[in-house]
C-alpha cells in the first residue's frame, strides 16, 4: 500500500509498522517453500543449505519442505548427513522421516547413525528407519536385535513393530529377541510380534512361551499379542485362562481381554 501513499502518509506508516527484519523475511520464504512441497524442486540446494540456520524456525521449515519434496531431495538430504553439524543432521532426518518410503535410498546412511555417538541422532534415525517401509529397511534393523546395547536391541524390535506387516521377514529374529536377557528387550520383541503377523503359528507359539516369564510387563505383552491374533490364537486360551490368576493386576487385565 505504500508507495501509493502521500509522502507524509508514508512516513507516519513506516514509524507505526516497521519493515520486517531479514530473519522474519527467511522464515516467510522457507515457510512458503514448504507449503509449496514437491513443486520446490528447484530450490533443493538452498534448502540444503539453510538445513543449518542459526533460526531453528527457518531449519525446520527447510526440512519440512525437502520432505515434502520426498524423492528428489533425498540425495541433499544424504549430503546432509554427512556433515560436522548435528542439529543440521537432526533436520535431516527429520525430513527422511516426512518423506517416509520415498526415502528408500537413504537407508544405508540412516543405518550408519544408528551407531552415531549422538544418543539423539541415533534415536532419531531409527524412527526414520521406521517410517521408510521398504525391506532394506528390515534389513538394517533386523542386525540390532543381536546388538551388545540392550537400549540398541530395545530400539530395533519397537521400530520394527512399528512397521506392522512389512517387518514379517524379521520375525524369526524377533523370536529370538523374545528370550532376550533383558526384560525390556522381550517386551518390545514380543509387542512387534504382536503387531507384525499376531495370526502365524510360529508368533502364536512364541507368544504362548513367554506368557509365564519372570517380569510381568513381558508376560502382559505376550497375552496382548495373543489377542491380536484373534480366533488363530485358539490354541492359546488354555495358557491364558491360567493367567487369570496372574499375581500381577495388569497381566490378569490383559489375558481377560
Amino acid at each position: 500500500i505504500s508507495p501509493h501513499l502521500p509522502e507524509k502518509l508514508r512516513i507516519g506508516l513506516f514509524r507505526t509498522v516497521r519493515p520486517d527484519e531479514a530473519a522474519q523475511l527467511r522464515l516467510g520464504a522457507s515457510a512458503a517453500l514448504a507449503i509449496m512441497g514437491a513443486k520446490a524442486t528447484s530450490a533443493i540446494p538452498v534448502l540444503g543449505k539453510i538445513l543449518a540456520d542459526d533460526n531453528q524456525g527457518v531449519s525446520l521449515n527447510a526440512a519440512i519442505a525437502l520432505g515434502r519434496i520426498g524423492r528428489p531431495a533425498i540425495g541433499e538430504l544424504v549430503e546432509a548427513l554427512k556433515r560436522p553439524n548435528d542439529p543440521a543432521r537432526l533436520m535431516a532426518i527429520h525430513a527422511l522421516t516426512l518423506a517416509g518410503s520415498e526415502a528408500d535410498a537413504a537407508v544405508p546412511a540412516l543405518a550408519d547413525a544408528l551407531e552415531d555417538k549422538n544418543p539423539q541422532i541415533r534415536e532419531r534415525a531409527f524412527h526414520a528407519l521406521a517410517q521408510v517401509r521398504h525391506p532394506s529397511t528390515v534389513k538394517a534393523l533386523t542386525p540390532k536385535l543381536k546388538h551388545s546395547d540392550a537400549g540398541m536391541r530395545q530400539m530395533a524390535a519397537q521400530c520394527l513393530g512399528t512397521m506392522g506387516p512389512w517387518a514379517r521377514d524379521s520375525i524369526p529374529a524377533l523370536i529370538d529377541a523374545g528370550q532376550d536377557k533383558n526384560a525390556d528387550v522381550r517386551k518390545s520383541a514380543l509387542e512387534a510380534l504382536g503387531r507384525i503377523r499376531p495370526s502365524a503359528e510360529i508368533v502364536i507359539n512364541a507368544l504362548i512361551l513367554a506368557l509365564p516369564d519372570r517380569d510381568p510387563r513381558v508376560r502382559a505383552s505376550a497375552a496382548e499379542g495373543l489377542g491380536n491374533g484373534g480366533a488363530s490364537a485358539l490354541s492359546a486360551a488354555q495358557h491364558l485362562i491360567e493367567r487369570l490368576k496372574d499375581q500381577d493386576e495388569f497381566v490378569r487385565t490383559s489375558a481377560a481381554h
